[in-house]
């Protein structure tokens, strides 16, 4: 993959030793120097030193507030995350949950059709406008499907961090990056790409749609637990006849 495009899962202590286990047994091995986890505390490789993992707790006191919560937490981490790489070397960024599997050689291929096409400047994602109830008129990227933006559209959103409203009835770091996004004047770009459910539920919907759903596989999966992603990438690629390499598969690396 090219050094320019970073992945950040979200995750947190709990899921270290299960959920970024098994990312970096399956899509994250074929990028590891792109792939830093936003968690609790920051993580050096042994060997090269190099940052495998934010501390995203730090700063405690930006906004939004911790709590008693790990999981209402999310945001706060988040929100200090994309502050920390507003200010990176990365061009492509791409967010998603620790349960979430890439097809990291689409998602390459997907960044090159942006910028050939001189596309940039959106986020892209699975729009989830009208599923917020407390807000239906809320364009916002969903966080389990992923979402990808340019480092100059995280600067642009980034300023309007400290003022959004608090989500309800719990804290959805995607739904609260939602009113930033609104405020920056940056829109969601759902090209039906990224995929808020399995691979099972991509299957199904295709079936019921009559192939109207999903003109090609997605790039992300989501709510893929360490077993289910493990099962998925030895079918993806392990698996895969050697026919289909070629063009599938070699350029992966």
């Amino acid at each position: 993959m090219r050094n320019d495009i970073g992945i950040f899962p979200l995750t947190c202590d709990k899921y270290i030793p299960t959920r970024v286990k098994a990312i970096m047994a399956t899509w994250g091995s074929f990028c590891q120097d792109n792939v830093i986890f936003i968690g609790d505390k920051e993580v050096k490789d042994s060997k090269t030193g190099k940052v495998r993992q934010f501390n995203c707790l730090d700063p405690k006191h930006s906004y939004p507030e911790l709590t008693d919560n790990r999981y209402e937490d999310a945001p706060h981490k988040l929100f200090n995350a994309l502050r920390k790489l507003a200010g990176s070397d990365w061009k492509w960024l791409f967010f998603c949950d620790d349960d979430t599997y890439v097809k990291v050689h689409l998602l390459e291929e997907y960044i090159i059709s942006l910028e050939s096409k001189g596309d940039t400047n959106d986020v892209y994602s699975l729009d989830m406008i009208a599923c917020y109830a407390a807000d239906r008129s809320l364009s916002y990227p969903s966080g389990g499907a992923g979402y990808l933006m340019t480092r100059a559209t995280l600067n642009k959103i980034v300023p309007f961090l400290d003022t959004v409203p608090y989500s309800k009835p719990d804290r959805w770091g995607d739904v609260m990056l939602g009113y930033a996004m609104r405020e920056a004047g940056v829109r969601v770009k759902d090209e039906g790409r990224f995929f808020e459910m399995n691979e099972e539920m991509e299957w199904k919907e295709w079936q019921w749609t009559r192939g109207g759903s999903a003109k090609q596989p997605a790039i992300t999966y989501h709510y893929m637990d360490p077993d289910r992603m493990l099962h998925f990438h030895d079918v993806l690629i392990n698996k895969m006849p050697i026919y289909y390499r070629k063009n599938y598969y070699s350029e992966v690396s």
